[in-house]
């Protein structure tokens, strides 16, 4: 009898630890119930290994689901992002706008999108003067997707649909970090070529963007851009 007590009890509190774990967890990654993780294997340079994994309720462990995926990053590497800046150790740099390298971080994923047409749950059908990504620090819209005539004049966007790599891909919901320029327009999306780094995206083979696009779609999911050594900062977050 006390030691099925103890069972339960051992049971009951491995699950209210699991639960605090959750609670304490970056905001995009506390609730989502599927997981990219972005392994990224010199902070300096552009190569990467894609994971994937999903759980069955937000206090449930996480778990493996498909195998591994190559991927590239910045040209630059990587660098602490918006929102994670207060993880950097002395000598780790922080995301800038402009300086070619991917955020590193936990990121909610946002609306999936591309020039084909899908039935996904909020996919934008990318059109000209439509979907605006912008890229200036100064302006209200900054790292915001909106429409062309809600930029001001001189304002520096990138026009999603003239982008041949951005036919099928999703947002990275990146916080706009205007005062410290932190960087703007972070997507997955379809590589140039292998081993060819983005302007501070994550890039991946046309057929493996397309099937991830679809599986975060169906429910809450999260990306994780991280280096080996930083992973252990988040110890009880990440699988």
């Amino acid at each position: 009898m006390q030691a099925r007590l103890f069972a339960a009890l051992l049971f009951l509190w491995g699950g209210a630890m699991e639960h605090a774990r959750a609670a304490s967890c970056p905001t995009g990654l506390a609730d989502a119930l599927r997981l990219v993780v972005v392994t990224v294997v010199d902070v300096n340079a552009p190569g990467a290994i894609v994971e994937t994994f999903e759980r069955a309720a937000v206090d449930a462990p996480w778990l493996a689901a498909g195998g591994l995926r190559q991927a590239v990053v910045g040209l630059n590497g990587v660098a602490w992002g918006a929102g994670f800046r207060h993880f950097a150790s002395d000598g780790e740099l922080l995301k800038q706008e402009g300086d070619r390298r991917s955020p590193m971080g936990i990121f909610a994923v946002g609306a999936p999108f591309g020039s084909d047409v899908q039935s996904l749950p909020g996919y934008m059908k990318l059109e000209a003067g439509r979907h605006i990504c912008v890229e200036e620090p100064q302006s209200r819209s900054y790292g915001q997707i909106v429409e062309s005539s809600a930029v001001e004049k001189g304002v520096k966007y990138d026009e999603m649909a003239a982008e041949p790599l951005y036919r099928r891909g999703f947002v990275v919901d990146y916080p706009a970090d205007a005062a410290n320029k932190a960087g703007s327009c972070i997507f997955l999306h379809v590589w140039r070529q292998p081993n060819k780094g983005t302007a501070g995206c994550v890039a991946m083979d046309e057929g493996d963007v397309a099937d991830l696009r679809g599986w975060v779609s169906e429910k809450r999911s999260a990306i994780a851009i991280l280096t080996p050594a930083v992973k252990a900062r988040f110890q009880g977050c990440l699988p």
